[in-house]
């Protein structure tokens, strides 16, 4: 998770603690941050901000587009801002998922259960039971 407000961070840290999912949540505060954690461990989800200090989430989310190693990352960007907002900002990349603030934690719920059954199901697919 990238976001620069401590208090939303908090509260993204306890929602995500009560949903008792097999999920390891780890958060920076801005895009340059976010870019050098991804380096060391892509995550499976990436859930950003869009307007933050150092370096935004448009920049880091255009850094990204490039980077082969992430390609297979879901993202959600999480904003305030206006759909025209956006569009002169140059837009999200294709496949980026937004959701508004504030965060719609059940649909943020349900966003990561499908992601969950989609990585069991290619697991189990790749990785075959021997009878």
């Amino acid at each position: 998770m990238v976001e620069d407000d401590p208090a939303l961070r908090l509260l993204y840290e306890r929602q995500v603690q009560s949903w008792n999912m097999p999920v390891e949540l780890r958060m920076v505060s801005n895009g340059l941050e976010g870019l050098l954690e991804m380096g060391r461990q892509p995550p499976d989800l990436l859930l950003t901000d869009l307007i933050m200090p150092e370096l935004d989430g448009f920049a880091m989310l255009n850094a990204l587009r490039t980077s082969p190693r992430v390609k297979p990352m879901a993202i959600v960007a999480v904003s305030g801002l206006e759909d025209e907002v956006i569009a002169s900002r140059g837009g999200l990349p294709a496949g980026v998922t937004r959701m508004h603030k504030p965060v719609p934690f059940h649909e943020l719920h349900g966003y990561v259960q499908a992601l969950h059954a989609l990585f069991v199901r290619e697991q189990a697919a790749s990785h075959p039971l021997v009878r």
